[in-house]
């Protein structure tokens, strides 16, 4: 058998090079047709099982003879054409698509029947009523309550702002126990509240706090540009002075640590806000509307935020809301 050849662009006859892996020829009205190799272009089958784009290019194949697709649960969700969410199923009997819309928020629409806790107190949730909503709020009836979830079951007043209903906002500070090494090497305790809720100007990349001379619960806030403070736990009145964190910059294991700033030391009271120091340094703090000196402490609580949850029936989706409610670190 002679050598192989291909009919080259004037007719003429070219060596055919087994390694070339297509072909250009002549067609007609001047367009060339390209010939591939049947084994570069076979196609296999595809079996998915989960949604989703796949590209034959991204397998390393030519393309698909076909395609099965089993998806559990047969349905798909997306947008309708009023822009809420829906699912598209297939109707097993008779192969038509059937969109029905599914809600995209929930909220709370009937509050529970006890809002108002003491600190630490189990929160009940009974005769709360929550209702589910399409993006364009159409309401789609109420949760049942065995379907929701509830991830917060204690009342705390850690961490929450509080108020007094009437434009009073503070936050609560408490002075615990801290170390730190002196320039000696010494070990030392101060009794600050942390995070801190400023910074020392002289040292801007160093944070400062209130602190005292012992542990003490506060509340604070600012009004008119002044920082204001309430003794809340003990009797009498306690230190409030200003501390700042000197980092170990040195590397030699001394003077390190929250550090008193001097200056002069303000005080705090049992039951009545007082004007207090370090207003200029100490300003990350609720702001108040009214003059704190003049409020019933009494009406003081803390507002908790509580979320609720509801995974959505089809997707199983999580929809989430929330609710507050009052606590307070009196007695039951």
């Amino acid at each position: 058998m002679g050598q192989r050849a291909v009919i080259g662009k004037n007719n003429d006859l070219l060596p055919f090079d087994e390694t070339v892996d297509k072909l250009r020829t002549p067609g007609i009205g001047g367009s060339d047709i390209t010939w591939i190799p049947e084994e570069k272009t076979r196609c296999e089958s595809l079996s998915v099982s989960v949604n989703g784009t796949y590209a034959a290019a991204d397998a390393g194949k030519y393309g698909y003879n076909y395609v099965v697709v089993n998806v559990p649960g047969n349905s798909v969700t997306g947008t309708d054409g009023d822009g809420d969410e829906a699912t598209a199923t297939v109707d097993p009997d008779t192969g038509e698509i059937e969109i029905t819309k599914i809600p995209s928020s929930i909220r709370v629409t009937t509050l529970p029947s006890k809002t108002i806790y003491v600190d630490g107190e189990t929160i009940v949730y009974t005769g709360i009523v929550v209702h589910a909503y399409t993006a364009n709020g159409q309401d789609m009836g109420a949760v049942p309550f065995n379907e929701l979830v509830f991830p917060v079951n204690e009342a705390d007043v850690v961490g929450n702002p509080w108020t007094d209903g009437g434009g009073l906002n503070s936050m609560m500070l408490y002075y615990t126990a801290h170390y730190g090494v002196d320039w000696r090497g010494n070990e030392y305790v101060v009794y600050v509240h942390t995070p801190a809720v400023g910074h020392d100007d002289d040292y801007p990349d160093q944070p400062a706090t209130f602190g005292g001379g012992g542990p003490a619960t506060l509340l604070v806030t600012r009004y008119n540009g002044h920082n204001y403070a309430m003794l809340v736990t003990g009797d009498g009145s306690c230190r409030v002075d200003m501390f700042a964190y000197r980092p170990d910059t040195d590397g030699d294991g001394k003077n390190y640590g929250w550090t008193l700033t001097g200056g002069t030391s303000a005080r705090a009271y049992k039951g009545r806000f007082s004007s207090v120091s370090w207003e200029e340094y100490l300003t990350e703090i609720p702001e108040s509307t009214v003059n704190p000196t003049g409020i019933d402490p009494s009406n003081l609580h803390a507002t908790q935020t509580l979320p609720v949850q509801w995974s959505r029936t089809g997707d199983g989706a999580v929809l989430e809301t929330s609710f507050n409610i009052s606590v307070t670190t009196g007695s039951a």
